[in-house]
């Protein structure tokens, strides 16, 4: 799978290019905690890449309506303030740098907010890198396609020109709802049975496509 045959990626962020699953359910188990909730881990990684307002519900039975939107305000509190290293896989930022330096429109689509990523771009240092991101706070969340053809719309390329790459099915089926092909990574929280049911191809990590990318292929 060679991303240089692409005018578009658009990439997924927390499992796909930053190393996030332990900040997200720290932060998670934080938010709930202050709320004497609690949450089983693989309840909270089966929501990763959906938005806060999709996901938090799913994270323990003890949440309503009545405390959703403060266990989503504190999350969103610890996930900036809790002294959290950000990690980027191995590969993400060559990767990210090579294709657009050689051209490609890279972008991010995520269930993060529009704050969160904003955050995480400038500690990571890949804004400079990123042509356009969307979240759920300008599109329709994941599953939708909407990030994507909005993506595709502002930057006037065409599903066949388009990739997604991500980690979760969240992610490949918003790309299936676009008419996209899509890419599954083995760094986040879900299998290769599950991702491969959907995906165009996967691998095991965006260093694998870092391996596998040449600029010839578009």
């Amino acid at each position: 799978m060679n991303l240089g045959d692409y005018q578009l990626i658009v990439f997924d962020w927390d499992g796909t290019l930053r190393d996030s699953i332990p900040t997200i359910l720290a932060c998670a188990d934080s938010a709930l905690a202050e709320h004497g909730l609690e949450a089983d881990p693989e309840d909270v990684k089966k929501t990763v890449g959906l938005g806060l307002l999709q996901s938090v519900p799913q994270w323990s039975t003890g949440v309503d309506e009545s405390n959703l939107s403060s266990i989503i305000e504190r999350y969103s509190h610890h996930w900036r303030h809790g002294g959290h290293v950000l990690r980027l896989f191995p590969g993400a930022a060559e990767l990210v740098e090579r294709a657009a330096t050689d051209g490609v429109d890279v972008t991010v689509a995520t269930g993060k907010s529009r704050i969160g990523l904003d955050h995480d771009l400038e500690v990571s240092g890949l804004g400079s890198w990123i042509k356009s991101s969307r979240t759920p706070d300008e599109c329709r969340p994941k599953p939708h396609g909407h990030m994507v053809t909005s993506l595709m719309e502002e930057l006037r390329v065409s599903p066949e020109g388009t990739v997604v790459v991500g980690d979760t099915t969240h992610d490949l089926l918003m790309a299936r709802d676009a008419g996209v092909d899509a890419v599954g990574v083995l760094t986040g929280a879900m299998q290769l049975e599950q991702l491969d049911e959907v995906a165009t191809a996967c691998v095991s990590s965006v260093g694998e496509l870092l391996a596998l990318y040449s600029p010839s292929g578009r």
